[in-house]
């Protein structure tokens, strides 16, 4: 069933730069603020700044909630941004929330020994080498890669954490079970690559 909440905005709160409407997923929250991935950024509701009600319905979520919600946000970084969350729904029916939740923790591409492996944690796609992460990315799942090229299935839109949101690596989701994911590339000339997770 369809949570709701419907915050009321005091009128002693100071007013931040613009009013947003999104949908994402909520990443999970601290005693401090919740993040929220939407939009190619990672959105950070502080305490403070939101309302306790609807700051324990966050708190509250299962990570990896997909979520719709209102508010104002503040001024855009790289990656993040702050934001004042007035109203929030889960969206139960959201088709990548299972799957994105799945599909968490270490893969190695099946017979490489090199030392790399891909560490997915939350919304971030992080390429690990030696120990070190190498590049990070904000994944965005849909139907279709930001080229506009539909595969056929789960897409992961990869948006290089402070790059252009509009422009992303692509790759289908083509089979996960507990051991073992195969993924296509649709921006590159990888094709399929199994994954095992580490």
């Amino acid at each position: 069933m369809i949570r709701k909440l419907l915050a009321l905005v005091l009128l002693a709160a100071p007013a931040v730069a613009d009013p947003i409407t999104e949908s994402g997923y909520v990443i999970g929250c601290s005693d401090k603020m919740c993040k929220i991935a939407a939009a190619g950024f990672t959105l950070t509701a502080g305490r403070k700044s939101t309302d306790p009600e609807v700051f324990r319905f966050m708190q509250e979520l299962e990570p990896l909630t997909a979520v719709s919600f209102e508010g104002e946000i503040g001024t855009l970084g790289d990656a993040t941004a702050p934001v004042k969350v007035t109203y929030i729904e889960t969206m139960p029916e959201d088709p990548y929330q299972d799957t994105l939740r799945y599909i968490q923790g270490n893969w190695v591409p099946m017979g490489d020994t090199s030392g790399y492996y891909i560490r997915i944690k939350g919304m971030e796609w992080q390429d690990i080498i030696d120990g070190q992460v190498s590049s990070s990315f904000l994944m965005q799942p849909s139907d279709t890669c930001t080229s506009g090229v539909q595969p056929g299935g789960i897409a992961l839109n990869l948006v290089p954490i402070g790059g252009d949101p509009s422009w992303a690596i692509c790759w289908k989701i083509d089979y996960a079970t507990d051991t073992e994911m195969d993924i296509s590339d649709f921006t590159g000339e990888q094709g399929q690559v199994s994954l095992l997770r580490k």
